[in-house]
């Protein structure tokens, strides 16, 4: 199974893949960054 995490550079966001890092293989794991330049 694949995990979509988005807002992964937040505080958040961080816990949750550390976490599910440890509960799956990390190539499961997929980030959503958004950069903005305002």
């Amino acid at each position: 199974m694949k995990y979509m995490v988005t807002g992964a550079t937040g505080h958040l966001g961080q816990h949750v893949v550390k976490q599910l890092s440890k509960l799956t293989s990390p190539d499961d794991i997929r980030v959503l960054l958004l950069l903005s330049f305002f």
